[in-house]
């Protein structure tokens, strides 16, 4: 997709005939004579861009399309996080089901390591759960409550996830559909992009709290890759067994400090 200005260039996925994505666009470089170089996700390949149209000045601004709309005055508030919600109450009979999380990469309420920020790495942690009797798979969703525009703030919804796996590894592909582990389907977080997106909040605030929150379902959902939040949410409705969660927290020093 191209606009004119300084919005975005190109978006979308690589695919194979439309009906599989394999690889999105990453990175985007200025040749000397001008072409646009960049890559993607998958496969290696340098991909050129030349304009051949008639030629004309424009001015470029900064962009700021790697931030996350979570940086402005607040304009949503969309109530408490999903674990919360009543779409996510547990079915009857399940009060005594419990799910722990953990991750190797930090303490319960402690710091999250800057590799998994988007001011580093940006890289998904590792994350581990129990096995919950009688789930047939499991969903993630990951908020942020403290974000300014949009409350909370998407991060990662991920489901599917197969009843046999409980822990995800550090490093998750950043695609719709993962074959590692095999049948996870992956939602667009709030940045507007599949996958993991993490912490980036404004520089200075103070810490933000990011609540990794999964959840036991008794059976795996009918939902396409790319759902937002509020359609994982619908889907889940009357399906939990179990749910729990670990919280971390990011700051991002102000320049300077």
């Amino acid at each position: 997709m191209a606009q004119q200005g300084d919005g975005t260039f190109v978006t979308g996925f690589l695919s194979d005939g439309g009906t599989t994505h394999f690889a999105r666009p990453v990175g985007l470089a200025v040749a000397k004579d001008g072409a646009l170089l960049m890559s993607d996700d998958a496969n290696g390949v340098i991909y050129r861009v030349n304009y051949n149209g008639p030629k004309k000045a424009t001015a470029m601004t900064s962009q700021t399309s790697d931030r996350p709309r979570d940086s402005g005055q607040t304009q949503t508030d969309r109530g408490p996080l999903a674990s919360a919600r009543p779409e996510t109450q547990v079915k009857a009979g399940q009060a005594n089901a419990s799910l722990s999380i953990s991750s190797a990469a930090w303490q319960p309420g402690q710091a999250i390591p800057a590799q998994y920020s988007e001011y580093a790495d940006g890289i998904s942690p590792p994350l581990r759960w129990n096995a919950v009797g009688g789930a047939a798979a499991y969903a993630l969703i990951v908020e942020d409550p403290d974000a300014k525009q949009i409350k909370p703030f998407a991060h990662w919804l991920a489901w599917n996830i197969p009843a046999a796996t409980t822990e995800l590894p550090e490093g998750l592909q950043e695609q719709l559909r993962l074959t590692e582990p095999e049948g996870v389907l992956q939602g667009a977080n709030d940045r507007g992009s599949p996958g993991y997106f993490g912490p980036r909040p404004p520089e200075g605030d103070p810490p933000h709290h990011y609540h990794f929150q999964v959840f036991a379902l008794d059976q795996p959902l009918d939902l396409p890759p790319g759902a937002d939040r509020n359609q994982l949410l619908s889907a889940m409705r009357g399906h939990v067994l179990a749910k729990g969660e670990l919280v971390g927290t990011y700051q991002q020093p102000a320049p300077g400090k």
